[in-house]
C-alpha cells in the first residue's frame, strides 16, 4: 500500500510510515498472517500419504475383489451367490454308476427332454490331462475324449447302465473370443462341456464350482479350445469361466457329461429346487415344510 500523506510505498502492517513518519489508524493495519511452515509441510505430506494409502487399497480390494491377481481370477459376486444357496445343491440330481471307490455317483440334471436328461457329474471325479502330448489339438483327436469312452466309461458304468447313456451329436465350436478352432462335431456317449454350455447351464459362477469328495473346489476342463491351439478352456475353482484355458498336457479336474434315457434303466430324479428356502408359498428345510404359527 501507500502512505495516504506523502504517497510513498509502505507495508501492509507498517504502523508509521518509514519515509515522513505519518502514522496509520489502527483499523487500517493488515495484521501479518504468522505460517509455520515445517508443521504445514508435515501436515501436507501426512494428507498425502493417507489419501496414496486410501488409493492404494481401494485398488488393491478391487483386484483382489474383480479380475486377476496373477494366479487366479477373483469375481466378487461368488463369495454372495456362493453363500446364498444357488449352488448345485439346489438342482435336480441323479444317482448311477460307481467311482473308482466303489461309492455312488451324483449327478446333476443341466436339462430335461421327456425321458432323456443331459447330466454332469456333481463332483470331479478325476484328475486327467486334455491330451498326453503338447500338441495343437481338437476334441476329436484328444486323448481325454478316447480314455472317457473307451476306458473311463466302463470303470463308471455297469453294462446295464451303459445301455441307458445315449450316443450324442456333440457340437464343438470355435472359441468365440480367440477365434481357435473346435474341429469337427463327434459322436460320444460321454463328454465334457463346452464354454457355451457351462455358461448356458449354469446361472452363475457359485453354480460352477466344483467339488473333489475331499471337499476342496478345483478347477476343470471344458472340451472348447483354449487361447492357442494346445491351450483348452477352463473353469477356475471360483467358478470363473477361463475361456483362454491352459496346455492341453496339464492334469486338471473331469466333470463328464452324458445324456440318459432314464426310460431304459431304474434311475430316479431327486427334485432338490425346494430342499432349502422359500418356494413361494411355504419355507422348506432338508425337503420339510416349516410351519409358521
Amino acid at each position: 500500500m501507500f502512505c495516504p500523506n506523502c504517497g510513498k510505498e509502505m507495508s501492509d502492517s507498517a504502523e508509521f510510515c518509514s519515509n515522513c513518519g505519518f502514522k496509520r489508524k489502527k483499523n487500517n493495519i493488515t495484521k501479518g498472517i504468522f505460517v509455520n511452515k515445517p508443521l504445514l509441510a508435515i501436515c501436507t505430506s501426512l494428507v498425502v500419504l493417507l489419501l496414496l494409502f486410501f488409493v492404494k487399497n481401494l485398488v488393491s480390494n478391487e483386484s483382489v475383489s474383480n479380475g486377476w491377481n496373477g494366479d487366479y481370477y477373483y469375481n466378487a459376486k461368488i463369495v454372495s451367490e456362493y453363500s446364498a444357496d444357488t449352488t448345485v445343491d439346489k438342482m435336480d440330481t441323479i444317482t448311477i454308476g460307481l467311482d473308482e471307490k466303489s461309492e455312488p455317483i451324483e449327478w446333476i440334471v443341466l436339462k430335461k427332454d421327456g425321458n432323456k436328461s443331459l447330466l454332469l457329474s456333481k463332483y470331479i471325479l478325476a484328475n486327467h490331462k486334455y491330451n498326453d502330448k503338447d500338441v495343437d489339438i481338437t476334441w476329436e483327436n484328444c486323448t481325454m475324449r478316447k480314455w472317457l469312452n473307451s476306458v473311463y466309461i466302463n470303470i463308471l458304468f455297469s453294462e446295464k447302465e451303459q445301455v441307458s447313456i445315449l450316443t450324442t451329436d456333440v457340437i464343438n465350436n470355435n472359441n468365440a473370443v480367440y477365434g481357435t478352432k473346435g474341429g469337427n462335431n463327434t459322436k460320444d456317449k460321454l463328454f465334457l462341456l463346452s464354454i457355451d454350455e457351462a455358461n448356458k447351464y449354469f446361472s452363475n459362477d457359485g453354480q460352477r464350482v466344483a467339488m473333489n469328495k475331499d471337499g476342496s473346489s478345483f478347477v476343470w476342463w471344458l472340451r472348447s479350445p483354449g487361447y492357442n491351439q494346445d491351450y483348452a478352456a477352463l473353469v477356475y475353482d471360483l467358478g470363473h469361466l477361463f475361456e483362454n484355458g491352459n496346455f492341453v498336457y496339464c492334469d486338471y479336474g473331469v466333470r463328464p457329461a452324458m445324456w440318459v434315457d432314464i426310460s431304459k434303466y431304474n434311475v430316479n430324479i431327486v427334485d432338490n429346487s425346494n430342499k432349502n428356502g422359500w418356494n413361494g408359498d411355504n419355507y422348506y428345510k432338508n425337503g420339510q415344510m416349516i410351519k409358521n404359527d
